[in-house]
């Protein structure tokens, strides 16, 4: 990115005072690698800004390298506008991996800030990348205070809301916040990605795809959201035992991949491991499964998070490669991962290897002594619902080798 000179608007309370449309786009998740009509030096910066961002939520070391060169690079101008200005330090510490340091920075910006949804969305994001998605719960009774109903980006708050409620166990009242926040704003798909969530943890499966297939119009063209969508209605159907429709599902959700060699397919391996486990004596997915561990090889050691680490050894238990995830074990050292997810990620990616070998007494043991700190390797609790699923699967194979 080429530098160049630009001035504030005077006295901004939010980043969305210096892009509207950029800030919309960014919450609703939609693709910011082409550039608006008539660009100004500034908003160029900001759309920039945004997928580097997006970038760290990859969770990926040479992903976050490019961040640091990227807001190093460009110091000089974000410190020209003062909102942007304050976001570097939490930036540049998440992008070095301070977890500590990244959330306090997003706080004290909040402080200053409290009704900057953008940033609020950024430290949701943080939390989910680490484990930690129910904190904002606090965050979030002080924003309530602050932002009104009348705000441009009310309607995107409330979608974080109930995401963040649903992960704490507030179901009922994350569902009613999710349907508010979609009834403000239609096209708000982290809202309609709320609302999914809310009737999956309460095993509404047949909810969950009424209310998905009656909002489609509102996400089936969105970028980054509306293949994770199309995966909630899979899993509902498998939920249903509605095997077929849900392989439908599946080749329509698999199909809108932008890159055949995506190595982080999380949506495909979260299905087709429940997939796995529902159906073991249907092979239609051999091929597919080697693909997909093929490309998941990349994340070996430039991952830095056990929640991806995970669907990669998932990939290599279905293809029977388990010494990729005595590989991924050996390489793993914590480097780049809050703490508490390390010392529960070997474990898990332990347990997995032990799956992977038939040893399911290991497997189960190990699963059963982590269960009740899963949360820290991120995710959402719909999609760690897997482990719950391998630990069960795993049991019922121990007991039926005696």
């Amino acid at each position: 990115m080429s530098k160049a000179n630009f001035s504030p608007k005077n006295n901004p309370s939010s980043i969305f005072d210096l892009g509207t449309e950029l800030c919309c786009s960014f919450l609703s998740l939609n693709d910011l690698s082409i550039a608006l009509e008539y660009e100004t030096p500034e908003q160029r910066l900001i759309r920039h800004l945004f997928i580097h961002f997006d970038l760290l939520t990859t969770c990926n070391l040479r992903n976050n390298l490019r961040v640091s060169f990227f807001l190093k690079y460009n110091y000089d101008h974000l410190k020209v506008l003062p909102l942007i200005n304050a976001l570097f330090e939490p930036l540049l510490h998440w992008s070095n991996c301070d977890y500590e340091k990244a959330e306090a920075g997003f706080d004290q910006y909040l402080v200053q800030y409290p009704c900057d949804v953008v940033v609020l969305f950024m430290r949701h994001m943080l939390d989910f990348c680490c484990g930690k998605t129910c904190k904002l719960q606090n965050k979030i009774q002080e924003t309530d205070k602050q932002l009104s109903e009348d705000h441009p980006l009310y309607g995107y708050y409330l979608g974080i809301k109930s995401f963040v409620l649903c992960e704490s166990g507030k179901y009922l009242e994350s569902l009613e916040i999710g349907l508010k926040g979609y009834n403000i704003l239609q096209n708000n798909v982290y809202a309609i990605h709320a609302v999914a969530h809310a009737y999956h943890e309460m095993a509404e499966y047949q909810k969950t795809i009424d209310f998905l297939y009656k909002t489609k119009d509102n996400w089936i063209d969105n970028f980054g959201m509306k293949m994770h969508i199309y995966w909630h209605i899979g899993v509902a159907e498998l939920g249903l035992s509605c095997f077929e429709k849900a392989n439908q599902s599946f080749s329509e959700f698999f199909s809108m991949k932008f890159s055949s060699i995506a190595e982080q397919d999380l949506d495909a391996v979260g299905f087709l491991w429940r997939y796995r486990l529902s159906k073991p004596e249907d092979d239609r997915y051999e091929q597919l499964w080697n693909q997909l561990s093929e490309n998941w090889i990349g994340c070996i050691g430039s991952s830095i998070s056990y929640f991806h680490d995970l669907h990669a050894a998932l990939c290599f238990a279905a293809t029977k490669k388990s010494f990729l995830i005595r590989k991924m074990i050996v390489c793993r050292d914590g480097t780049g991962t809050p703490y508490n997810s390390h010392e529960v990620g070997i474990p898990i990616l332990e347990a997995i290897y032990d799956y992977s070998i038939g040893q399911y007494d290991n497997c189960s043991s190990k699963l059963n002594k982590t269960k009740n700190r899963w949360a820290r390797i991120g995710g959402s609790h719909a999609q760690r619902e897997i482990l719950y699923l391998t630990l069960q699967n795993a049991i019922n194979r121990n007991k039926a080798k005696k």
